[in-house]
């Protein structure tokens, strides 16, 4: 009987030394998953703050990259317009000129009319002189610098009206060469741009 109480307080004790021994690797092993985890935790949640201040200056560049698309596209339909109303100028342009050939043209024409007019006045200025045969053709030559009279003055009128188009086609033309700059100028900005937004799609 003894013996046997021996022996179960024997077995009794390696039991608790057994479980003492098996709570304390569980105790430990917990431990350091514990500790493991709170390891793994704190580097996740500085991992996702570095993600969230990247998705911050990611949505940053991506508003950024908005704006200056919206910008661009405004300049492009500016650039267009300008393109439109260049093409119009440069229209009105060519009219102006065919109609500056012309009016070149009837100028000569008038002062071929003026030295005939000025030789016939001289001629004119001999035959008062003569008899009455020559009465019936100077009532004629005065006629004839009446209607060119008429002629010099449609012909100044023209000259007034060829110098008023003419101040229009050099305002036309300081137009146009200022026009030409603002597009070199949007050009040259719409290329710097692209290049950003390249830049920006490769980022």
């Amino acid at each position: 009987m003894n013996r046997r109480t021996s022996y179960l307080v024997i077995v009794m004790i390696g039991l608790v030394l057994i479980v003492g021994l098996v709570f304390g690797l569980w105790k430990r092993k917990s431990n350091l998953e514990i500790e493991k985890l709170k390891s793994e935790n704190s580097k996740l949640i500085t991992e996702k703050s570095a993600l969230s201040e990247e998705v911050s200056m990611l949505t940053t560049q991506i508003n950024q990259r908005d704006k200056e698309v919206a910008n661009l596209r405004i300049k492009e339909q500016a650039l267009d317009r300008l393109k439109g109303e260049n093409d119009r100028l440069t229209t009105e342009k060519s009219a102006l000129s065919e109609e500056v050939s012309m009016l070149t043209t009837q100028i000569n024409q008038r002062d071929k009319e003026v030295a005939n007019l000025r030789i016939k006045e001289q001629a004119l200025d001999r035959l008062k002189g003569e008899n009455d045969r020559l009465t019936t053709e100077k009532s004629a030559l005065s006629e004839e610098v009446s209607m060119l009279t008429t002629q010099i003055n449609q012909r100044d009128k023209e000259v007034a009206n060829l110098r008023i188009k003419e101040q229009a086609l050099d305002r036309l033309k300081g137009e146009n060469d200022r026009l030409t700059t603002e597009k070199s100028a949007l050009s040259e900005e719409v290329s710097m741009l692209t290049t950003q937004i390249n830049q920006r799609d490769k980022e």
